[in-house]
């Protein structure tokens, strides 16, 4: 393979891995693809407002755990190391790191959602189209005046926002690609330690991204979407898509955990802290 690039090395090897470890990866992705229905259907049941928020969160969490026991897995499996199980230090290790970096991202997240649902309001008060009076009367008035707003430049200003929003979210990711895999790897949580990890290397992981978690995505998009509109948006329905879409998106989960390995092993420090035969995964 030495004819080849460094990025399409690491994309073709992340998809064989892939297809060689997935037998062994299944069962662990149909726990963790079962956890994500039950919580669809718990999700979409009625009950009353304080059984739902507790059935949800218990729902939510077990969920989260067969998640970080699937990472576990697939991290031990990509540097051919550790347990047929995974141990119970590395899945608390992962959960909490998880737990980390989800909040972070949900925080960033929310101010970004915030300040996108607050801007188009701020800038159509800003046009002089409506008074006081006509904003608390008028709806119509109103979406007219937003309408006329969103067409012009304050359109285009809005559009840059959410691009920027986005393009924060993209270099987060890229920049913490490896904390799961550092935390797996070397025994301990690895988040902010990892950020300066992927300096010099950001082109290359976000060009191996866009095969292995980019159109992946999109594709398992399609896929819940098609199952959604066959099985209906009732409980059972969503359980079935949500279920159907997760074990659609196992080979891609491998690919994106064999990616961060990869990487992992090329540019992380102090490698031999490493467990012996990761080189070669």
């Amino acid at each position: 393979m030495s004819s080849q690039s460094p990025v399409l090395a690491t994309i073709l090897d992340s998809y064989q891995f892939a297809a060689r470890n997935l037998p062994r990866a299944l069962p662990y992705g149909l726990a963790f693809a079962a956890s994500f229905a039950w919580l669809a259907v718990a999700a979409t049941s009625s009950m009353s407002p304080g059984t739902w928020m507790i059935v949800v969160s218990l729902s939510a969490l077990i969920a989260f755990a067969f998640g970080c026991i699937l990472s576990a897995k697939l991290y031990g499996l990509a540097l051919r190391t550790g347990p047929s199980f995974p141990s119970r230090d590395d899945v608390i290790n992962l959960g909490f790191a998880n737990g980390a970096v989800y909040g972070f991202f949900g925080i960033v997240v929310f101010f970004i959602g915030f300040f996108l649902v607050m801007l188009p309001g701020i800038l159509v008060a800003q046009s002089g189209l409506l008074d006081a009076e006509t904003v608390e009367t008028d709806p119509d008035a109103v979406r007219s005046a937003f309408e006329v707003v969103m067409a012009g430049p304050a359109g285009i200003l809005v559009l840059l926002v959410a691009l920027a929003g986005a393009g924060i979210l993209a270099f987060l990711s890229l920049r913490l690609v490896l904390f799961a895999i550092a935390t797996f790897a070397r025994g301990e949580i690895r988040v902010l330690s990892t950020w300066e990890w992927t300096t010099g290397s950001l082109r290359k992981i976000a060009l191996i991204s866009i095969a292995t978690h980019v159109l992946p995505f999109l594709l398992c998009v399609l896929v819940f979407s098609a199952v959604s509109n066959t099985a209906g948006p009732g409980p059972v329905g969503q359980g079935v898509t949500w279920f159907v879409t997760m074990i659609a998106a196992l080979p891609f989960l491998m690919t994106g955990h064999a990616m961060a390995t990869r990487v992992y092993l090329q540019v992380a420090p102090n490698l031999t802290d490493t467990p012996s035969g990761a080189a070669s995964a």
